[in-house]
């Protein structure tokens, strides 16, 4: 089972909690199978992975952005956040992410190289069935992250849209889908433009 550290955020069971999110996009080919393998595919291994090892799980039920995925570690009190995204790179090149919850910043030496380290002694991995108690599938928090945004940042949508400034917002290959549900969840007007939310 996991040891954990002092003052890693933890459930009611003393079980480190982990946010594991993804992106939308194809991640190559299964090398044995040859099936498509997707960002969301990782996510799930990563998720059985996790469970097998003793750590609690909120796996995100669809696709959200990186500052959703972030929030909802904060928001969930979560130890840690997983991204399966190729981030600004086309989706064929894969990618993945990791978030410390102690400083809701992008995990550093000091957290990522005990990681590495141990890994080079992994013999075997404990995978948990898919359907694991310690998987919790969870909808992107979007409602106290738009609360957040009203409170903490000060977004203020009735001036937004009686300035009459338009802006378009081009998700680079990421989860523009949710921007959208953000602005019209705070009130403010959106269009689109191709692939882009204006």
């Amino acid at each position: 089972s996991f040891t954990r550290p002092p003052d890693v955020l933890v459930d009611a069971e003393g079980r480190p909690i982990a946010v594991i999110g993804f992106d939308h996009r194809s991640a190559g080919q299964h090398p044995v199978t040859g099936e498509p393998i997707s960002e969301e595919t990782y996510a799930h291994e990563a998720a059985r992975i996790f469970a097998g090892n003793d750590i609690a799980v909120r796996l995100m039920s669809r696709v959200a952005s990186t500052p959703v995925n972030v929030f909802a570690m904060r928001h969930l009190q979560a130890a840690a956040m997983i991204n399966f995204t190729a981030s600004h790179n086309p989706g064929s090149d894969g990618g993945i992410e990791i978030f410390d919850g102690l400083t809701g910043g992008l995990a550093n030496n000091p957290v990522t190289d005990p990681i590495v380290a141990r890994l080079k002694d992994v013999t075997e991995l404990r995978v948990a069935a898919a359907d694991h108690p310690l998987i919790e599938r969870i909808e992107p928090p979007l409602a106290a992250y738009v609360q957040y945004l009203r409170d903490t940042i000060g977004v203020a949508p009735d001036v937004i849209n009686a300035s009459g400034i338009r802006a378009i917002y081009d998700a680079q290959f990421g989860a523009g889908v949710v921007m959208r549900e953000v602005l019209e969840a705070l009130g403010i007007a959106t269009g689109s433009l191709g692939d882009a939310t204006a």
